[in-house]
């Protein structure tokens, strides 16, 4: 019975999971296609670096632009920083200087890793579901 209530709990957890991440997926896509976000260069201003304290986990790298739109400059967040950045570089990004928070990168992929997530974490959570109520 415990173990039926469990599996049960992380069953609608990954379904939970899954949905959000659907959801983001397909926001962060029409982020993206929106006409309020322009392409720009932008560089590099600042990369913070989190070390792991697991060493088979890698290092998180919160990487932060700085964008000029017309007189004004902006450091914000880039959402798809790497450890390949550094100080000084140009790169291109999206930017909405009307909601100046995040830089986005102009690719879409990271849209479609979300949505492949949640498909993933909703069809295991449903999977789990029958399979607990079947034992």
């Amino acid at each position: 019975m415990r173990y039926r209530l469990m599996s049960l709990v992380f069953a609608l957890a990954l379904i939970v999971a899954g949905v959000f991440s659907i959801t983001q997926g397909f926001k962060r896509m029409g982020m993206v296609k929106s006409d309020d976000y322009k392409q720009t260069k932008a560089v590099v201003s600042r990369v913070e670096v989190e070390e792991s304290i697991d060493v088979d986990e890698p290092d998180s790298y919160t990487v932060y632009v700085t964008v000029n739109v017309g007189c004004k400059e902006y450091e914000v967040n880039y959402d798809s920083g790497s450890e390949d950045m550094k100080v000084g570089d140009e790169i291109t990004v999206l930017f909405n200087p009307e909601n100046p928070d995040m830089a986005l990168a102009p690719s879409q992929t990271n849209s479609y890793i979300l949505l492949g997530l949640g498909a993933i974490g909703v069809l295991g959570g449903i999977l789990l579901v029958i399979r607990t109520l079947q034992l």
